[in-house]
């Protein structure tokens, strides 16, 4: 069993959400409901645009080969690594579990 099997959430970006490129692969990403600024990388970006309303399990599975392209080997910590990012945007009102 995986980590986010079973998981019958479903990840969106969250009302508001704007996106814009800095240039260099950086990303940044602002939250109208927190009026903050956040800037990402375009890993994370790219498992950012996954949040489309789709099962977490489908976004942990797109972002799986990204992750080990950037030298995280296992599938599992791969995972994770999904996992804590999904997370971490959340807290930041940039993404909406449903």
């Amino acid at each position: 069993m995986t980590m986010t099997e079973g998981l019958l959430f479903c990840v969106d970006k969250a009302q508001g959400v704007r996106c814009r490129p800095e240039g260099d692969g950086v990303y940044l990403l602002y939250s109208a409901e927190t009026d903050e600024l956040h800037l990402v990388g375009k890993v994370e970006k790219a498992i950012f645009d996954l949040c489309d309303g789709r099962p977490i399990d489908q976004v942990v599975a797109a972002a799986e080969p990204m992750l080990r392209r950037m030298g995280v080997m296992e599938q599992d910590q791969a995972a994770v690594e999904t996992m804590e990012f999904l997370r971490a945007m959340q807290k930041r009102a940039l993404i909406v579990f449903r």
